[in-house]
């Protein structure tokens, strides 16, 4: 990795469904002189996208989890089609979660149609392996990971961490009983907060084995690039490289836990400096305050007004 990235760096984060989305995002992204109208378009006739559903939300509360992820992956790829227009150039790029869809659109490794479909797929599988467990899932914010880790030994509860946000702030997820069980001893604990998650599909599980290796045969169909910039591995943090690299990515990222603080502290260390995330709100400022290192996050409000400034100057 150090051969790629060098010191004083860009990166670009993308946030998953889920991330914070307030209503605004649209004229966010209009201040940025950007039509959403031909991504809504390609989505409506690609995938379920419902263009309806994308523009009636202003409070971020998407009932339906696909349309969430749709709505999220759409923004993100808008964003990247904006950063590409400013000649802002990440040496990396980084997705959290399901976020990774639009970072392989980011680093030209798939199309945005494509990425549509990896989505449908993955959502399909993942349903489909979920229907014969009663899964759960639920955040937790305030403890460290130790104490975290001794309430699920404690309990022997079948429920896995299954992202660490920073040093504070986990994802869980197994059986919804055992969940239920984890969240209410850690709280009883002294955890600051503690959530049930509504979501049906229970990505980054030990549980979707059979999804992934379907998956796999899935993306084996799509036309996939080698990244033009590396994608860092929220997995392992190695850097994704090849086609190759990035089916074997895609499919892990299924049943595999994945580690965003340390996705985070691996491109800081190795001189990353500015971060963009390319999507709506602040999510994944706000999980970076407890990552450690000397560096900014500009959201996509900073870049609007930066955008604005420019033109105004000229």
């Amino acid at each position: 990795m150090e051969k790629v990235i060098t010191a004083r760096q860009q990166a670009c984060i993308f946030p998953a469904f889920g991330a914070e989305y307030l209503g605004n995002e649209r004229d966010i992204i209009t201040r940025c002189g950007y039509d959403l109208g031909p991504l809504m378009e390609k989505a409506e006739r690609v995938s379920g996208f419902d263009r309806s559903v994308f523009l009636g939300v202003t409070d971020g509360d998407f009932t339906d989890e696909l349309q969430s992820q749709y709505a999220i992956y759409l923004y993100g790829c808008a964003v990247s089609d904006i950063l590409e227009r400013e000649n802002i150039h990440g040496c990396c790029c980084a997705g959290y979660s399901m976020g990774i869809y639009a970072a392989l659109y980011h680093c030209g490794s798939c199309s945005f149609d494509d990425g549509l479909r990896l989505i449908d797929e993955a959502y399909r599988l993942i349903l489909d392996a979920a229907a014969a467990f009663d899964f759960g899932m639920g955040v937790v914010v305030g403890p460290d990971l130790d104490d975290l880790r001794n309430v699920i030994r404690n309990f022997s509860a079948d429920v896995e961490i299954i992202n660490i946000n920073n040093r504070h702030s986990f994802t869980v997820a197994g059986i919804m009983g055992d969940v239920v069980r984890v969240l209410d001893g850690i709280k009883a604990e002294g955890a600051l907060n503690t959530r049930l998650l509504s979501m049906k599909a229970p990505y980054h599980s030990k549980h979707m084995d059979s999804a992934s290796d379907r998956f796999r045969d899935f993306c084996g169909t799509i036309g996939l690039n080698d990244p033009r910039i590396p994608l860092v591995s929220t997995i392992d943090q190695k850097l994704i490289l090849t086609r190759a690299d990035v089916i074997g990515d895609l499919c892990r990222n299924i049943n595999h836990n994945i580690n965003w603080h340390e996705t985070m502290s691996s491109m800081v260390g190795r001189g990353v400096s500015v971060f963009y995330e390319c999507g709506p709100g602040r999510t994944l400022q706000k999980l970076a305050k407890f990552i450690d290192g000397d560096f900014t996050i500009i959201t996509m409000k900073k870049l609007a007004d930066a955008i604005g400034a420019a033109g105004n100057s000229r």
